[in-house]
Parts: C-alpha cells; sequence; structure tokens
C-alpha cells in the first residue's frame, strides 16, 4: 500500500459573516510523489482549501495531517513556516530587487555558503533557466518568471507542494509547454504536489488524481480517465466533459432518448435501487466507453 502524505478530514471552513461553508466536510489523501488537482469554477473553495493545508487560514472542523502527523484541527493549527510545505503563487511573488539565484536562495539562509551555491545551482539547472542567474525578474518572461517560482519552493526540499493556480497569468502557448515542464520536474524529484485550477485540460493532463469541487464539497474524486469518462454527477459531465443533456425515460433494462435507445448494463441494473431517473454518458471519443448511473442526471457527450 502506497503510504499517504497528505490526508484530510472532514476538513469545514467558514469564514465570518457567511451563511454557508465556504469548504464543508472534505475527505482526501494523497499518496507520496502524487500530483492532485483542486479543480472548480471560481468561488468553489479550492484556494481556500490549499490555504488551510498551508496553514494560512484555520480550520472549524475536521483535521489534516501531513505524513501522519496532525498538523491542523479546530483549536490548533501548525504555523505555516514548521510545516516544510513549498508554495508556488498565482503571481509568482518573486522579490523585484533580487537576481534569479537570490529570489531561489532566499529561504535557504541556514545553510553553508557551499551547500547552498549547490542548491541554488541544482534548483535552476532543474527548472532549465542555466545561464539566467544574474537576471532579475523584470529581464525575464512569464514562464521563466514561474520558473524561478518553482524553483524558490523546491530548493528547500518540502514534503509537499502547493500550486494556487500558477499558469492561469500566461499566454496559452506558454501554458500548454510549461504544464507538462512543471510535472515532469515533480515528477523527477518525487516531490508529491497539490495544484489548484479552474482548467478542466490543465487538471486532465498535469494530475494523477483530481478533486473536483462546487460550492466547497467534493463532487468527485478519481483519476483523470474516471473523472471524464465516469463522471458521478450532472455538474462534474457539464463542468469537466461539457457534456449535453437530454431527458430520458426507463423501460425495464432500456433507456429510450430522443436520440435512440440504449441497453442498461446488468451491473448497473443489480446495484442501482432508484430506476426512475437516468444518466446516460455516451463519450464521444470512446462510445464503447459509455455508461449509465440511474441516480443521477442524463448525461451525453
Amino acid at each position: 500500500m502506497v503510504d499517504s502524505i497528505l490526508q484530510l478530514e472532514q476538513v469545514t471552513k467558514q469564514f465570518a459573516g457567511s451563511i454557508v461553508p465556504a469548504v464543508k466536510e472534505i475527505t482526501f489523501s494523497l499518496a507520496q510523489g502524487d500530483i492532485l488537482g483542486l479543480l472548480g469554477a471560481s468561488g468553489c473553495g479550492k484556494t481556500t482549501l490549499l490555504r488551510l493545508i498551508a496553514g494560512f487560514e484555520a480550520l472549524q472542523g475536521g483535521s489534516i495531517l501531513l505524513h501522519q502527523r496532525e498538523i491542523a484541527r479546530p483549536g490548533y493549527s501548525l504555523p505555516p513556516e514548521q510545516r516544510n510545505l513549498g508554495m508556488v503563487f498565482q503571481d509568482y511573488a518573486l522579490f523585484p530587487h533580487l537576481t534569479v539565484a537570490k529570489n531561489i536562495s532566499f529561504g535557504l539562509g541556514k545553510l553553508a555558503a557551499r551547500e547552498l551555491q549547490l542548491r541554488v545551482g541544482e534548483s535552476i539547472e532543474l527548472v532549465g533557466l542555466t545561464g539566467l542567474e544574474h537576471r532579475y525578474p523584470h529581464e525575464l518572461s512569464g514562464g521563466q518568471q514561474q520558473r524561478v517560482a518553482l524553483a524558490r519552493a523546491l530548493a528547500p526540499r518540502p514534503e509537499l507542494i502547493l500550486l494556487d493556480e500558477p499558469l492561469s497569468n500566461l499566454d496559452v502557448q506558454v501554458r500548454l509547454r510549461l504544464r507538462q515542464e512543471i510535472r515532469s520536474i515533480l515528477k523527477e524529484t518525487g516531490i508529491a504536489a497539490v495544484f489548484v485550477t479552474h482548467d478542466q485540460e490543465e487538471a486532465l493532463s498535469l494530475c494523477d488524481r483530481i478533486v473536483v469541487m462546487q460550492a466547497g464539497r467534493l463532487e468527485q474524486i478519481g483519476t483523470p480517465q474516471e473523472v471524464y469518462n465516469y463522471p458521478n454527477s450532472r455538474f462534474v459531465a457539464d463542468f469537466v466533459t461539457q457534456g449535453n443533456f437530454l431527458p430520458a425515460q426507463i423501460v425495464g433494462n432500456i433507456v429510450q432518448t430522443e436520440i435512440g435507445d440504449f441497453e442498461i448494463p446488468a451491473e448497473i441494473l443489480d446495484h442501482s435501487s432508484d430506476r426512475r431517473a437516468s444518466n446516460l454518458a455516451i463519450n464521444s471519443d470512446h462510445p464503447a466507453n459509455s455508461t449509465i448511473n440511474l441516480k443521477n442526471p442524463l448525461a451525453l457527450r
């Protein structure tokens, strides 16, 4: 069994003055070396959840464990600087008056000079910025600045990296290239990561597992293939796959729709307690993998 580096149990956060929680009863775990995506529309609670993991916010319910060590519960929160986490922000958060090398070395002050130099050099090489050590942030492109931010987060060799929509400020071509570079870098280091994004394609291509969120709740968790091919709710089918919806009627083991009839697999009939509503998901990329869920609305894609 793969060890979990991060565990969330029934994590809940409600801001003062709000009548609904920003995050409600979220439970999941993250295996060592995996990349977990928090995917959802703006305001769904994904960044709040990331800030709870980082220690920037206090939770009202549940608990957070890092390597089986409790780092947060109601009334207790281990300070962020003691959690051994790396953070990559949406706006890079680089120091404009420091060079690339000095930005990366900022969090390595306790290392001896020789070790500091080696660690910075390794980080610069890892993100492909060799030769740019003495440039300042304003002398770099957006993609290069994001690489510096990633190198700075990786340099202290954290247990976990948190990335808050790190590619959203970049143009499309740079984003496409960097998403694969970030995945390759994280896999090479073996460091687990939590990656916040509202971009479905980004989550599906970069992450090992995806948590789909809506209105502070966890809608579905699974591999990209599971979430895309087998959405377990109308929201997931619509948000992740941009599905089309149409009404259906169930007669025996047949779902009748305006575009034709579809047979319900026996295993679904055997495990379903509600046959009045149907969810037919036809994957246009892989029609043979089409699925039916009798408890949710009909989805066609």
